[in-house]
Order: structure tokens, then sequence, then C-alpha cells
């Protein structure tokens, strides 16, 4: 039995997710399963149903990513009842299982110490083509991927906030992005969660703002043609929802692209949008919808 662990963020659930759903499915297999945190079940109950199979761990007063793996927002106290809890419930996992990470460092050799662990190849450009190429080598195949473009492109929608400040797309460079996808004569949406400041300048687009739950989250990319995003959740489940979508950050990182982004290389710095106007050459010199991957 196969069984994928992931205890960290949101995006680092997603990715494995995504890949796993997209196995072709048959009878008398056992298929991959995930046992991810507790702080997932939110995102997961928003989520449409499929066939992935997970299962949550839990431990006391787990609301958010494990202390172990939040070093720099957590106490030495709380980094160590992490260890001591999440030690705890996998002293109990199946000794006959293989059990995959996305990396094999000093944390995951440690806590899943006595398991068999696999790790990602790590000579992989991608993660998503990384979680693709190991699951091959145990003999699944997956379904093709339709990437497919409406006939008409009426909006796009700019995802700029993320978790980690140094990855939220600054202000500026939002409104560049804006008025780039503007000049293709389409409603522009600038989306933040009620309650954030952080993206004041709406003269320079239209702004929206939903509630901070992963439902309004998920029908707000699910409504878009087209999402530019932030190295963050949104672009991943774009991913998940099969849109076109145009990574933004503040450095080029292949490897966390999503898997469409990286390969029609989607994806520019803040201090370089040529790339993304180039992008959008490709989709609005179409004139009828189809597969543009």
């Amino acid at each position: 039995m196969i069984k994928l662990i992931s205890l960290k963020s949101f995006g680092d659930f997603l990715i494995p997710f995504i890949i796993l759903s997209r196995i072709i499915r048959g009878n008398n297999v056992d298929y991959p399963k995930m046992i991810v945190g507790g702080h997932i079940k939110p995102l997961l109950d928003a989520l449409p149903i499929n066939s992935v199979d997970v299962s949550f761990v839990t431990y006391q007063n787990l609301k958010d990513v494990p202390a172990i793996y939040n070093i720099k927002k957590s106490s030495f106290t709380d980094i160590i009842k992490s260890i001591f809890f999440i030690k705890k419930i996998l002293y109990y996992f199946d000794k006959k299982s293989v059990y995959i990470v996305d990396r094999l460092g000093l944390k995951e050799r440690f806590l899943l110490f006595g398991l068999e662990i696999i790790a990602l190849p790590e000579a992989a450009q991608n993660i998503y083509l990384a979680y693709e190429s190991l699951f091959k080598n145990y003999g699944f195949q997956f379904k093709n991927t339709n990437y497919i473009l409406p006939n008409n492109i009426y909006t796009i929608s700019i995802f700029p906030e993320s978790r980690v400040r140094r990855k939220m797309i600054p202000e500026p460079q939002v409104s560049s992005i804006a008025k780039i996808a503007r000049n293709y004569g389409v409603t522009v949406n600038v989306v933040s969660f009620q309650g954030d400041n952080s993206y004041s300048n709406f003269n320079a687009y239209d702004p929206v703002k939903i509630p901070k739950n992963f439902n309004s989250l998920l029908d707000c990319i699910n409504q878009s043609d087209i999402v530019i995003s932030a190295d963050s959740l949104p672009g991943h489940l774009s991913e998940y929802f099969q849109k076109p979508v145009f990574i933004v950050s503040p450095s080029v990182n292949l490897y966390w692209l999503p898997k469409s982004s990286f390969l029609t290389s989607a994806h520019s710095t803040f201090d370089n949008l040529k790339p993304l106007d180039e992008w959008f050459n490709t989709f609005f010199k179409r004139t009828k919808a189809g597969q543009y991957l």
C-alpha cells in the first residue's frame, strides 16, 4: 500500500491531491491514499467530490500547519509539542506500507523514523512532473489533462495575495498587470479577502472582495476564464480546475509552478511583466475554443 503524507500547508496538500485525482481508476487495485493534517479539512470539504482516499491525523489544538513546519511563527514550546504529538501518531502507522513525502529532509527522517519512506525524484524540474514520474514507476496511469479555453474570454481574475508576504504581488505591479489585461477588452478583477486592505488603489482596477473561506475562493476561480496569481494557493486551485493560470513571483521558481504554467512558460517576475503580455497574445489570437496545452 502506498500512502502519501502531507502535514504542511494547503498548497503542499493540493499538489499531490491533484495528481492522485488524475490517476486512471480500475477494479481490484490498491490506489495510493493520502494522510493529511486535520487543518486541511476545510479545504478538502470545499473541493468537489472525487476518488482520492484521504485520512486525517489530528492532535491537540491543531488548527493550522504543525509548528514543526511553521518554525518562524511558532514558539519553541509549540514546536516541541507538535513533534511529540506527530511522533505519537506516526508510531501507530502501518509498518508494511510505503510512505511518500515531497522531500526527505531532517524533519521527515526524524518524524518518520522506522517507516519505509520515499521522496520525490530530485532531478525533476517541476513538482507535478515529479509526482507523476514517481507514480508511473509504480505502474499507475494518468488521465489526459484537457486545458480548455472558452469561445470568448470575458473575465481575468488577479489573485495577488499570499500567506508569505514576500510572494505578494506589489500594488504597482498589480496595476500594471490589470492595465495589460484591459488592453484586451476584458473585465479585470483583483480579488482579495474581505477585511484585507493590502490593495487599496481601486482606481487602477476592479476590486472584488470575497468572504474569507474556501468555498468563495473556489467559486471565484471557477467563474474566471483566466487567472493571474501570486506564487500561492489560487495558482494551484486554478490547476485543479484546469484553468489557464499565469504566475507572477519575486523570482523564478519553476519547481513549484502549476503544471500548465510550467509547460507553457506562463510565469514572470515582479520586475519583468513582458512575458505576461506575450502569453495573453497567444490566447486572444485564437478565434475559437479549444485546447491550449
